[in-house]
């Protein structure tokens, strides 16, 4: 697992030291639309602390060694026997957006699945669920989603 400083310069390296790694918090609900903010790793704490009253106390205090900050795309959460909630799901504190999302916490990413390069794909985790992302094709891919380690966002050197 990843709890080195070293500098990860492309999402395919980012999506291999991802593996193994424990998603410890998501960002997401009323006023973000379907946007979603996932950690992993080592809890970073921040310069600053965030004053958003809407976050959590260690989510105003630490961000994740490994981010995805899912955005403008298509993505599902899901096990091998239902869908359990997408993008266009409700948002609200009790919609099936959160309450799907919220069931990432805690869990370890085992594998990843690219079905369309970087277009899309889908991250599986260890109790079955998984977080399949398929990018909008009018939109350039860093519009879709963005991937940081350290704070610092990773290039997806893919052409636009």
């Amino acid at each position: 697992m990843a709890t080195t400083n070293e500098c990860i310069t492309s999402a395919k390296v980012f999506f291999d030291r991802l593996k193994g790694e424990k998603c410890w918090t998501v960002i997401a609900g009323p006023g973000s639309g379907s946007m979603a903010k996932l950690a992993f790793g080592a809890k970073i704490k921040r310069d600053r602390k965030i004053r958003n009253e809407k976050l959590t106390d260690e989510q105003r205090e630490f961000t994740g060694e490994f981010v995805l900050f899912i955005m403008n795309t298509f993505w599902e959460i899901g096990n091998s026997k239902e869908k359990i909630c997408n993008n266009e799901d409700s948002n609200d504190e009790d919609g099936l957006m959160l309450s799907g999302l919220n069931q990432l916490i805690g869990k370890y990413l085992i594998s990843i699945d690219f079905l369309n390069g970087f277009c899309e794909f889908r991250l599986n985790f260890n109790d079955g669920l998984y977080l399949k992302l398929k990018s909008d094709a009018n939109l350039d891919i860093d519009n879709n989603y963005s991937l940081s380690y350290m704070g610092t966002t990773i290039n997806l050197g893919l052409p636009h």
